[in-house]
């Protein structure tokens, strides 16, 4: 039978529900005919005409998955529409919308969870369905597209002709993928705004007010994006994360971090900054975020390949980003030691605190451009040693630029500070202190900073 899978491809418990479209106890019909999700749809301005950013997303999909048709699909009650389609054709290449009886993503939102089908004519779920017995679809994995409540919009799907068995890998690949689909409708419906009357609360409100509500929004975006790090990734091998809003209005955007394991058993280690400070950069943050944990995902050679797949890909999606990134991967060597390989694409290098408190910039000979700006391909790797004892900080620059010290005054604060302090225990407990001493309570940017402690 088709599967409703979790984001990680593991099937559901039983009791499991899924936000305010998708519980297991309503009806699927219950979960289409949902008002706030129909009023999110609505409020995307999205239709059955192409848009362009759902187009490639959808082409990359298809691309990795190797698949001859992939689509954005957003599904009403009585119809879906693609506003992202890569692989169809014909008739259905034109109109970009089909009646719900073709819908197979209508499952995806039915059960607010991804939905996997190997052999549909084999599948009851699926096997009467006019996509099976009328579009030749052989095989189907569709993950949900979300709004910021929770609501199932729609399905970043992949059909294959044939059966195929979609592997866990395939699935995660999908559901990151999906999430530049999700970041994307978000700022849409953030940026649609309802007709006005006299009644409007947002009309009454003051300039001030108007930029606490626009602030907090970014705010909630931004720390929806950011993720439970794996606090040991690695044995021996400990992680922690603080990110921290400017207390300056409107000053709230574009820096992340992140952490994964990869497939190869490396851990994978970001830090990022998107220029702005406001709904956008937040939520182009999130696009840059998903699609470079994607990238990852798939088999490289080094950070500097995923650094300049990802300067292909946001030029091809057409990420207006201006953002900046260390990218870097920890690995447990052959004879048990640990190495740190990364690569940087204009972010201010890592700081790494060895055992003996002494402190190192993790610095390329020459500077490598900006993500997006690399056409060539061509970055650089650095790689070093870890042992027992070293601190590794990643960090964005709200951390140590400030307007009344010079950026060179504010590294070197931090270099003393952070070997002061290396012996904290703690290193959720060391990353509060290392702000708390660098900024203060008045900062002007917001801060994210990823700590990695090999012990």
């Amino acid at each position: 039978m088709g599967k409703a899978l979790s984001a990680n491809g593991v099937p559901p418990k039983p009791e499991a529900g899924s936000g305010p479209s998708g519980p297991l106890a309503r009806s699927g019909q219950d979960a289409l005919e949902d008002p706030g999700r129909l009023d999110a749809l609505a409020r995307t301005g999205l239709d059955s005409v192409a848009d362009p950013r759902f187009d490639r997303v959808a082409h990359l999909a298809r691309r990795l998955l190797g698949v001859p048709l992939a689509l954005v699909s957003l599904v009403e009650v009585k119809r879906q529409f693609f506003p992202g389609q890569s692989g169809l054709s014909g008739v259905d290449a034109d109109a970009r919308e089909t009646d719900i009886s073709r819908s197979l993503c209508r499952f995806v939102v039915e059960s607010g969870r991804p939905f996997v089908v190997a052999d549909t004519l084999a599948d009851p779920m699926t096997r009467t369905s006019r996509a099976v017995v009328e579009d030749d679809i052989g095989s189907y994995a569709g993950v949900p597209v979300t709004d910021d409540d929770g609501h199932v919009l729609g399905a970043l799907c992949a059909v294959e002709r044939a059966p195929r068995v979609w592997t866990e890998d395939d699935v995660t690949l999908l559901a990151e993928l999906a999430e530049l689909c999700s970041a994307e409708l978000r700022l849409k419906i953030l940026h649609g705004r309802p007709p006005a009357d006299d009644g409007d609360a947002l009309a009454a409100l003051s300039v001030d007010e108007l930029q606490d509500v626009h602030r907090f929004t970014a705010e909630a975006l931004q720390r929806s994006l950011l993720t439970d790090l794996p606090r040991e990734p690695l044995p021996g091998v400990r992680l922690a994360g603080l990110y921290r809003p400017a207390t300056e209005a409107l000053q709230v955007g574009g820096d992340w971090y992140d952490a994964f394991l990869l497939p190869t058993g490396r851990a994978a280690l970001v830090v990022g900054d998107v220029a702005g400070h406001d709904v956008t950069a937040a939520a182009i943050m999130g696009q840059l975020r998903t699609l470079l944990r994607g990238v990852a995902f798939h088999e490289h050679g080094s950070p500097s390949e995923v650094l300049a797949h990802v300067d292909r890909a946001s030029v091809g999606l057409s990420l207006d980003a201006l953002a900046t990134c260390v990218y870097a991967e920890v690995e447990r060597r052959p004879d048990g030691g640990l190495r740190l390989h990364l690569s940087n694409a204009g972010h201010l290098p890592p700081l790494i605190v060895c055992s003996d408190g002494s402190t190192a910039s993790l610095a390329a000979r020459d500077a490598d451009l900006l993500l997006g700006f690399a056409a060539d391909g061509l970055r650089q790797d650095l790689s070093r040693p870890l042992s027992s004892g070293d601190l590794v900080l990643m960090f964005s620059d709200g951390l140590v630029e400030t307007r009344e010290e010079s950026l060179e005054r504010g590294l070197a604060r931090l270099h003393a500070v952070a070997a002061a302090a290396r012996g904290t225990e703690d290193l959720d407990a060391f990353c509060a202190h290392v702000v708390s001493e660098l900024t203060g309570d008045d900062r002007r940017d917001d801060v994210a900073l990823l700590a990695l402690r090999v012990s």
